[in-house]
């Protein structure tokens, strides 16, 4: 993405540390399908710079983002918009969607052998030991090893501070 985006209307959220400081990873569904990357700067006033984006590929409809400090993300797609009936596939609690890893400058590959419906929200220790995503049309959320093998689903009634405590 050359240049800042004219209208933001994002989905997930994420601030994780980099080289440079804090940055925000925000997906957006506004005049583009990207996730945006802000330098978080913290003074008398907090304020967001624009550093660039990862634009997603028409296959994606991307939800949930974490990253990772060597600048490579996790995404949640919910279902293939390319295709006309996977957002009815999701909605019909068919697993369409998943996980994808996405790296500056080399695009976004699926995380094979992960099939979720209605892929949700997305959180990693930063060691990249847990991942956690969870599944709206599954009503729950799973927890993953590096590897990508469900290790656990937990209970739909999990909290999101239950969620992050297991990361500890």
């Amino acid at each position: 993405c050359p240049n800042p985006p004219q209208k933001v209307d994002p989905h997930g959220i994420n601030v994780r540390t980099t080289s440079k400081g804090l940055e925000l990873l925000a997906v957006n569904h506004g005049d583009r399908e990207a996730v945006e990357r802000f330098r978080i700067t913290i003074d008398s006033r907090p304020s967001l710079t624009w550093q660039g984006c990862y634009p997603l590929p028409p296959t994606i409809f991307a939800n949930g983002v974490t990253g990772w400090r060597d600048d490579s993300i996790l995404i949640t797609s919910m279902f293939d918009p390319s295709h006309k009936e996977s957002e009815l596939a999701m909605l019909a609690t068919q697993p369409v969607g998943g996980l994808w890893l996405g790296r500056a400058n080399a695009g976004f590959e699926r995380v094979e052998g992960i099939a979720l419906a209605g892929a949700n929200g997305v959180v990693a220790d930063p060691e990249r030991n847990l991942i956690v995503a969870a599944a709206w049309r599954f009503m729950n959320q799973l927890k993953f090893s590096t590897r990508y093998f469900i290790i656990s689903r937990l209970p739909s009634s999990a909290t999101r501070d239950m969620i992050l405590q297991s990361l500890v």
